[in-house]
């Protein structure tokens, strides 16, 4: 049985990951409410700082929609956000060895 890791043990490339993970989840939010034409304006912020014996994590979304589209942008992108983080969450359970029922991240 493997052991149980610390989330902030984690190696570099492990923490690249997530943050990467977090912006293709929060990108695949976005576009599947909305048409990638009625997007002016998409960044996406991870990040992931490690502090003793915690990790914190922190996504934020910059959101622009044209005129006119039935989607109020800061709602939407809090709403990615959110599923950036659930995706972060658990991948962080995978990677530690968490159970799935454990919610040690919020």
């Amino acid at each position: 049985m493997r052991d149980k890791r610390k989330p902030y043990d984690l190696m570099p490339e492990e923490l690249e990951e997530l943050c990467e993970l977090a912006e293709n989840i929060a990108r695949k939010y976005v576009f599947a409410k909305v048409s990638k034409s009625d997007v002016t304006n998409f960044v996406t912020v991870v990040n992931i700082e490690t502090k003793g014996d915690q990790l914190n994590v922190d996504v934020q979304i910059e959101l622009d929609l044209l005129p006119f589209t039935k989607f109020n942008a800061d709602t939407l992108a809090n709403e990615a956000a959110d599923e950036a983080i659930k995706a972060i969450e658990k991948r962080l359970r995978e990677l530690t060895g968490e159970s799935p029922s454990l919610n040690k991240f919020s």
